[in-house]
Formats: structure tokens, sequence, C-alpha cells
């Protein structure tokens, strides 16, 4: 099968970067399978990439530019249809040259363009990843403002009920999000994305710290501040909660831990390159975000047999945590139920044991190699019906 994937950039840290290297990288070991990723705006690539890119894996430098330059916002409006248009002609030579399969679209820019590249004789599908939940603008102007206004919601509606009609499959990221906005829409299904940490053998118990860890950008959205509270009125004797990661609210963090009377016991580290050892060497980890994709980072502290503690936000956790089994599910902004949870497994030894191998052992269903055989049935089965 010839795959292409057709992106912004793969030239700068981001979610959507790191997850389409490790499933083009892994798509490419699959024997019969040629692969390619066409990008717009080269940023920093390839010197400033992080993300290792299998030699397997065809590279097609596209040339343009759509996030290089910080335009006003009639700016976009005006420079929209030279921008489209020159996109559209580039990813039309990709397509002419490599003759895929399956053409994917990680939804950006290009996803408004993808449809239009050849409407008459296609013989590829299309298909478009969602690497944000379906509502995400609502989610996160209401966390920042309390409120949502139109313009989130239009723009979900042209994007969700009029752009995916014209793909022949749209695929979420998490069961949770399918259900509650696309029960009954058969162009849309979801898939999980896949963990690139290697899932550990054996959890190595007597390495394993009273750190309970936390990890991503402090910010409103992540919600680091209710955390501090909770861990406040947490029974957690001479455990320590060391947070990992960088934004705007590190002072205001590290303020309130003081405010609290907790600071002997926080720890906000900063930006780390080493979250897999940090994962694999803490025993609890948890999250209390406002909103998500898909909460990655809770399969991967997994994966390292680390027992997750999670608010039920949307979306993500209630798909990968089997409440009571491999972690904790609690209601969004339940701190009392949060603390108590996590003040069980700080006191019980063999409770937290019992759920980082049922954790460990859930991991491996988002392992990169399962996650990708999925995505190749549901590239055949569209295929087939097409």
């Amino acid at each position: 099968m010839r795959i292409l994937f057709v992106t912004t950039t793969l030239g700068t840290r981001g979610g959507i970067q790191r997850v389409t290297t490790v499933k083009a990288n892994q798509f490419a070991e699959i024997p019969g399978n040629e692969v390619a990723i066409a990008f717009s705006d080269r940023l920093g690539w390839p010197e400033n990439a992080i993300h290792p890119l299998s030699p397997k894996v065809r590279v097609f430098d596209m040339d343009s530019p759509f996030w290089d330059r910080e335009p006003k916002r009639f700016d976009i409006l005006w420079r929209f249809p030279a921008k489209a248009l020159r996109l559209r002609s580039k990813i039309k030579e990709v397509v002419d040259e490599f003759k895929p399969d399956v053409v994917i679209s990680t939804g950006q820019f290009e996803k408004y363009i993808i449809p239009f590249v050849r409407i008459f004789n296609r013989k590829y599908i299309t298909v478009r990843e969602y690497h944000f939940s379906s509502d995400y603008r609502q989610l996160e102007q209401f966390t920042r403002h309390g409120k949502v206004t139109w313009k989130p919601r239009l723009i979900n509606f042209f994007e969700n009920t009029l752009v995916s009609r014209l793909f022949d499959g749209n695929f979420l990221l998490t069961r949770q999000d399918k259900d509650e906005h696309f029960k009954n829409a058969g162009r849309f299904d979801f898939m999980w994305n896949p963990s690139s940490f290697e899932i550990i053998d054996k959890i190595d118990f007597s390495q394993k710290s009273k750190t309970v860890l936390a990890a991503g950008r402090l910010t409103d959205q992540k919600n680091f501040k209710e955390l501090l509270k909770i861990w406040a009125v947490t029974d957690r004797a001479d455990w320590r909660l060391r947070i990992i990661g960088d934004g705007e609210h590190k002072e205001d963090l590290k303020a309130l831990a003081v405010k609290l009377g907790i600071a002997d016991s926080v720890e906000i580290a900063g930006y780390s390159n080493a979250v897999q050892q940090e994962m694999n060497s803490a025993s609890i980890f948890v999250g209390t975000s406002r909103f998500e994709g898909f909460m990655l980072v809770i399969v991967e502290a997994m994966s390292q047999g680390c027992v997750p503690v999670s608010f039920k936000t949307p979306y993500g956790p209630a798909d990968i945590i089997e409440d009571g089994k491999n972690g904790f599910l609690t209601e969004m902004h339940d701190d009392s139920t949060f603390a108590r949870k996590l003040s069980e497994l700080i006191a019980d030894e063999n409770l937290r044991r019992r759920m980082a191998e049922a954790a460990r052992i859930r991991a491996k269903e988002f392992d990169v190699t399962a996650i990708c055989r999925q995505w190749m049935d549901k590239y055949a089965a569209l295929l087939l019906k097409k």
C-alpha cells in the first residue's frame, strides 16, 4: 500500500509532528508498503526536527509556506486564495509522482485543499485525522473566558459537518468523542494515537520512588493550580509531587505552593528531555487537564509502570483507564475524591503494584505496531468500499 501523509510541517516540536513521524516509520516497516510525508512549511526542518524519521520514508518539501509569518487577520483572508491554489498545485504534483493509495490529512490547512486536488477519476482514498477533540475550540474558549461564543461553534459546524463530507474517512482520537458527537455518522470513526515509548518488560519496583508525576505545559488547559490544591489535602506522608513542563504559570504555581504550605513536597521542575526516564522512576501519574484531544501522556506513563489517577477529562482518559483496575478516574473538579484515590495509592503498596502491572499490560494496546496494523485494516476497508 502506498501511503502519503500531507501536513503543515515536521520542523516544530509538537504532538502532530511526533505522532505522524512515529506512524510513518512504522508503516514503512510493513512489507509491501511505501510511505511518504509531504509538508508545506519548512520552518526548522531538518535542523530543528526532534522526531527521527526513517530513511524508508520519502519526504516531499512542497515549499508552500503557511505558518512562516505572522500576518494580520485580514492579511490572512486576502492571501488565502493564493495560498490555497499554490498548495493544491503542489499536492497534485506530489500525488502524480508518488501515486498513493491513501492520502492522509493531519487536520491542518491542507484539509481544505486535499479533497479538491483531484475531483474526478480519483483512484486513492482521502483520510482526515483529528489531532484534537472535535469541539476543542469551544472547550478552549470556555476554559479561558467561561463562555462559548458563536465563532467556534460556526467553525466547528463548517469543519465537522461540511468539510468532513469531502473525505472518505474521518478519524477522531477517542471513542468518547465519537459517541458524544457522531454516534450515528457513518463517515466518522475513531483511532487511538500510538505510544512512541517502548513498553517495559518488567517493572522494577525497587527503582520506583515516592514520586507523583505530572507533565505538560504550565497553562490553564493543564490545570496544575487545581492539582496543587488537591495535593494540599492528600495524605501524602513523605511523598513528593513533581511537575515537569514549562509555561506561563510557572511562577504562579511556585507561589501557590508556598501559599498552600506544600512547597517542601512540590517540585516545579521545568522542561525535561528525559520524560520516559521520569515516568520509569515515578510511581503514580496524575492528570487534571480541563480538556485534551487524547492525553497520550497517560498511555506513556502506564507503559513505564506508572499508575494513573485522572479527571474524566474530555477527552482521552475514559478511553484509556479502566477505573479501579489499572488506575483511577474521577469526575471533573471532584477534588475530594481525587485526593482520596491518590491517598489510597500512596498508602497501599500492594494496590500500587497490582495496578502498575495492569497499567503496563493495558499500554500494550496502544503500542505503535498494534495501532498501525489497525490503521492498515481501516485503510483496506475504505479502499474496498471505494
